[in-house]
């Protein structure tokens, strides 16, 4: 999976994520059970912001601690799985491979 394809699974993952807080509530009875499309512009607000938190999270994991210690990929991983649970093992994998630059070009992009 290249940079874009990653970029691309975390604007999927956040845009799924979303659709299916809509469908929970909807199963509960909490939301109206037509669809309706309309431009949200809130909602795609909320959808950059998810992707943008999940980047900081990425970076939040690979920041020093106050000893200078680099956390290891294990960890890096544990980190970003406590603040993206809705990403596969593999996507972690992928995120904690990428070098500084590389997750900086995939974080534009998305």
């Amino acid at each position: 999976m290249g940079e874009r394809d990653l970029g691309q699974e975390l604007s999927d993952l956040c845009g799924q994520a979303l659709h299916g807080e809509v469908l929970g509530a909807r199963l509960r009875g909490d939301h109206p059970a037509q669809a309706v499309l309309v431009d949200d512009q809130e909602a795609k607000a909320a959808i950059v912001q998810r992707v943008r938190d999940a980047f900081a999270a990425v970076a939040d994991a690979r920041q020093t601690d106050k000893d200078g210690r680099k956390a290891n990929p294990p960890e890096q991983k544990a980190a970003m799985r406590e603040r993206l649970p809705m990403l596969s093992n593999k996507a972690l994998t992928l995120l904690v491979r990428l070098s500084d630059d590389e997750l900086n070009d995939v974080a534009a992009e998305a």
